[in-house]
């Protein structure tokens, strides 16, 4: 009986371990994700002055983000991303 408690206890031992991996990496992966005001400044800080100058459709943004915000990404996010970018900018 006892080889059999000492061996639950091992299950839920390496479960756990399981569990705080799966967290841990869960984590880092979060933080890999830029947010869509970082990734819009980055775009337009890399870009010449020229290019900063013409007017920009909606599906070339979107296909200079990563991550989810280029798969599931919709206009009133990013037009709401810019609003608050240039906010920012503007004080």
């Amino acid at each position: 009986m006892r080889n059999y408690i000492a061996k639950l206890y091992k299950h839920l031992e390496d479960e756990d371990e399981k569990r705080k991996a799966a967290r841990h990496q869960t984590a880092t992966t979060r933080l890999i994700i830029k947010l869509l005001e970082t990734q819009l400044i980055e775009l337009f800080l890399s870009l010449p002055e020229a290019e900063l100058r013409r007017p920009w459709l909606m599906q070339e943004l979107v296909s200079h983000l990563d991550g989810r915000h280029q798969t599931d990404s919709s206009p009133q996010k990013i037009v709401e991303a810019l609003r608050r970018v240039t906010e920012a900018e503007a004080r």
